[in-house]
C-alpha cells in the first residue's frame, strides 16, 4: 500500500486545512499511463528576483527586489515580507505572473495589470517607461 502527501503551495490568508493522504494503487504506479494527479491551485508565483501572492479574497501581495517598480508600491524600495498591492485593493484578483523585473496580475472582471520594467514593450503599454504602480492593460479592454 503506498500513500501520497500533496504538495501544497503557500495559500496567503487562506483557511483551508492542508490536503490529507491518499492512496495510489501500486499497479497504477507501474502502468505506462498513471492516473492524473490533481493540480494545486495556483496562488503563488515567483520571478527571477520577486514573488506575487493572492488570496481567496482576491489581496495580490509582492515581495523581492523592488527595482524598476516590479512590487506595485509606487517605489523603487525591496520587501522582505509579501506587502499588499494597494492600488489594487477592491478589485479581485485571480491569478499574477512574476517576471524578473515585471509582474502582471488579472481580476475577476477580466482586467489586466502589468508594473515593473517596461523594456521592449513587455507591459503591453505601447512604450518601454517602467511602471511603479499597476497600470490597466487598455488594448485588452
Amino acid at each position: 500500500m503506498i500513500f501520497f502527501f500533496p504538495l501544497t503551495e503557500l495559500r496567503l490568508g487562506s483557511r483551508r486545512s492542508v490536503p490529507p493522504p491518499f492512496r495510489v494503487d501500486a499497479r497504477a504506479l507501474l502502468s505506462t499511463h498513471p492516473p492524473p494527479l490533481p493540480p494545486p491551485p495556483p496562488f503563488f508565483r515567483a520571478g527571477g528576483y520577486n514573488t506575487v501572492l493572492w488570496t481567496e479574497e482576491g489581496e495580490i501581495f509582492t515581495s523581492g527586489n523592488g527595482g524598476a517598480g516590479s512590487l506595485g508600491h509606487g517605489g523603487e524600495q525591496d520587501e522582505l515580507v509579501p506587502r499588499l498591492i494597494e492600488a489594487l485593493t477592491g478589485r479581485e484578483g485571480i491569478g499574477a505572473s512574476a517576471g524578473d523585473l515585471s509582474t502582471a496580475a488579472w481580476t475577476e472582471a477580466g482586467e489586466a495589470f502589468t508594473f515593473g520594467a517596461g523594456d521592449n514593450g513587455i507591459l503591453g503599454h505601447r512604450g518601454e517607461e517602467n511602471e511603479l504602480m499597476p497600470r490597466l492593460v487598455e488594448a485588452l479592454e
